[in-house]
């Protein structure tokens, strides 16, 4: 199996409708969701993005997991990795993604005479269409990072503990950060009168507050509270212990952040509105998967 270093890089992205798709994540997101506390049993709402954040939580024991991305096609990748996973081999699977000569190659996804979603048959007739411009990887994601770093690619033995436990389909609403708190009927049980025990939003933060707009971080991390985390935590978090990752940062340092993790806690919850003593607000690190960066950092809302 020939593999190759930072395969198709699209030039341009933006987290929008059609867009450049992830195909993997570039988090360490194992670790991520392993520093958030114990999720078996629990139920899960997950950005969509690769599928990868969904497919972890439930390899960590989660027994439900909701997926949201502004992005349609994001959920054609978690459904052709979802197929791919409970249909072809761990060698077929990565011969898929890695090997340059069998990348996308409709032969491995049709060879068992498998029933290719529709959302697939689209992101598949894009590729067609559009070529490598259809994917977005992050400099420095090649295969050996991917491998090393996310569960279920590390050996043939975590891959089909991943399929035991995956179901045939995730639930996914297309929508983005503006909707999720708000009343849907997108889809059987997604943001109904349910709630979920952990929330992730990955990097979210970073493209959704209107920082052009604000004259201080005071003043982003405000409106994004406000905004966003604190309804969604009234719709959509369980009580007594429901958590929130609301921002993913990357550094050289367990204590790359620490500055920033202290302006968070003192300035921002000193700021925001008396509900926050509802939540407590936590900073976790571990190594990191990005090239360049030793450990990452998630920043995590904790219901109370």
């Amino acid at each position: 199996m020939k593999k190759s270093k930072d395969l198709y890089i699209s030039p341009s992205y933006s987290f929008q409708d059609n867009a450049p798709v992830y195909l993997f994540t570039n988090e360490n997101v194992a670790d991520e969701i392993r520093v958030l506390g114990d999720i078996y049993g629990g139920r899960v709402l997950s950005v969509g993005a690769s599928g990868d954040h969904a497919f972890a939580a439930y390899m960590a024991g989660a027994a439900h997991v909701d997926t949201f991305d502004i992005n349609s096609l994001q959920q054609a990748v978690t459904d052709l990795k979802t197929t791919l996973i409970h249909h072809v081999s761990y060698e077929n699977f990565m011969d898929f993604f890695f090997d340059t000569k069998n990348f996308f190659n409709p032969r491995i996804l049709m060879q068992r005479d498998i029933k290719i979603p529709n959302t697939v048959k689209v992101l598949l007739g894009e590729y067609e269409r559009r070529g490598n411009a259809v994917f977005k990887y992050e400099a420095g994601q090649n295969a050996a990072y991917l491998t090393n770093h996310i569960p279920y690619l590390v050996n043939k033995h975590a891959y089909m503990q991943l399929r035991s436990v995956l179901p045939k389909q995730i639930g996914f609403t297309h929508c983005d950060m503006r909707d999720i708190q708000s009343p849907l009927s997108k889809g059987p049980g997604m943001f109904s009168d349910n709630k979920y025990d952990v929330i992730l939003l990955s990097n979210i933060y970073d493209y959704v507050v209107p920082s052009e707009n604000m004259i201080s971080q005071t003043d982003n991390m405000k409106f994004f509270y406000d905004e966003f985390l604190l309804p969604m935590s009234r719709r959509l978090l369980t009580r007594n212990g429901g958590r929130i990752a609301f921002r993913y940062l990357w550094g050289s340092s367990p204590s790359a952040w620490s500055n920033y993790i202290q302006w968070v806690e003192n300035e921002m919850l000193g700021n925001c509105a008396r509900t926050i003593r509802k939540h407590s607000v936590h900073v976790r690190s571990f190594p990191s998967n990005q090239k360049g960066c030793a450990w990452d950092s998630v920043l995590f809302l904790k219901q109370r």
